[in-house]
């Protein structure tokens, strides 16, 4: 009979980051995007590491709302550490709303008839 070392736990709550003050432990900072897979409550987006954010001073751009899925790890019974095998969603509300991208080729404005857009009137 095969013999498993590996446990697994299920972790539903945030753990408290290491630089919230007393009192603050449900605010989320810009390096925690590439912890969590976090959600914007205002607009159901998702945020990225390149998402367009207002981060204030000391890195924080919310606070977390609700954990959606929780975090699943493997554990060594003879180790400390774990691996994530899931990632935690979280739903957050920002401090400030995200801030929209360029769409792209209607950015450049006049040279959008170069790529087949509306025309410019030319002048006779």
């Amino acid at each position: 009979m095969r013999f498993s070392t590996s446990c697994y736990r299920i972790i539903a709550h945030l753990p408290r980051s290491s630089s919230a003050s007393p009192g603050h432990s449900n605010i989320i900072y810009h390096p925690d995007i590439q912890r969590y897979t976090i959600l914007d409550v205002a607009t159901q987006k998702v945020l990225r590491q390149d998402s367009v954010l207002k981060v204030a001073e000391d890195g924080r751009i919310g606070e977390h709302v609700i954990v959606l899925q929780p975090l699943l790890l493997r554990m060594q019974r003879d180790t400390h550490g774990g691996i994530a095998l899931c990632k935690p969603t979280v739903a957050i509300k920002l401090d400030e709303p995200m801030a929209k991208r360029a769409k792209g080729v209607r950015a450049l404005g006049a040279l959008s008839s170069w790529f087949g857009g509306e025309q410019e009137p030319t002048r006779s």
